[in-house]
């Protein structure tokens, strides 16, 4: 939430690199979800964490705890900078 509030006071500190995880994860999401009546579309997230197990050069081990806990940190991330973003719009004060 604290990342959508400095998009706020300085919008042009926005970069790429902070729009792919929320990006990512929004496709990610909405195609596990699509899955349950288009089948096909489990190739989506099973790419996502054939794309971190690939680009992580280590054991076996750190492989899988990076399937594990990046999916968990972009989400989160995701989540929070979602909720920053839809929150002043409808009129919700941070608690």
């Amino acid at each position: 939430m604290l990342k959508a509030e400095v998009l706020r006071l300085h919008r042009s500190s926005l970069r790429v690199r902070q729009i792919v995880p929320p990006l990512v994860s929004a496709v990610v999401v909405v195609a596990a979800a699509a899955a349950f009546v288009v089948p096909a579309a489990l190739v989506i997230p099973v790419g996502y964490l054939a794309a971190l197990a690939v680009m992580t050069p280590a054991s076996l081990r750190e492989r899988l705890a990076v399937m594990t806990l990046a999916p968990v940190m972009h989400l989160s991330w995701s989540a929070g900078l979602l909720r920053g973003v839809v929150r002043p719009m409808l009129g919700r004060r941070r608690a």
